[in-house]
């Protein structure tokens, strides 16, 4: 059974919903880059504290953060936080750097990929308030940090499409964990 899985997909493929199911669900602890970033932003006196809800000022700090410590600096905080559970699941690879070290720094890595329709995604980020236009949502597609992405989509061990009601895609997180070998934990949280 792979120990880490490591989510790789678009913005609002899903990423964040695999991890926060898996973790209710299965008891399967997400590290989520965004935090644990900021924290090591913070930590290097890039981005202030009282900053950490400014989206532009917390992807500049981690732009910083990457250009003075290249991928280390990115990856070495989460993982850490990863290897102090048994399993856990990464929110987020950007790239076939990324995949490589993590996987010659914490060795069973298993990369999964969620795709959702472009549309679907785009409305999913006008929801949730990720961008407010769908040209936003077209410039935030252009990032340059999601380079690589379409390559680790390709090259995924196990492929999740997303385009279904949340019910539907907690069924497809279901088959696919259980199949890697977890199972749900003991009264389980329940999800919304």
């Amino acid at each position: 059974m792979a120990r880490y899985l490591a989510m790789v997909g678009r913005h609002c493929a899903g990423k964040d919903t695999f991890a926060d199911y898996a973790e209710a669900a299965y008891g399967i602890p997400a590290i989520r880059s965004t935090a644990i970033l900021a924290d090591a932003a913070v930590a290097r006196g890039l981005l202030d504290p009282a900053e950490r809800a400014d989206k532009a000022a917390h992807q500049a700090a981690i732009a910083e953060l990457q250009r003075l410590g290249g991928i280390p600096a990115l990856l070495d905080p989460l993982i850490a936080a990863a290897r102090s559970h048994p399993a856990a699941v990464i929110t987020r690879i950007n790239g076939r750097e990324y995949c490589d070290y993590y996987r010659d720094h914490l060795g069973d890595v298993l990369v999964i990929g969620i795709r959702a329709d472009p549309a679907i995604r785009c409305a999913r980020a006008l929801q949730s308030g990720i961008v407010h236009t769908p040209e936003e949502f077209e410039e935030l597609e252009r990032h340059p940090m999601d380079a690589g992405v379409g390559q680790l989509l390709a090259e995924a061990a196990i492929h999740i499409v997303n385009n279904s009601d949340l019910p539907g895609f907690y069924r497809s997180i279901n088959q696919v964990l259980t199949s890697l070998g977890f199972t749900p934990a003991p009264r389980a949280a329940p999800l919304r």
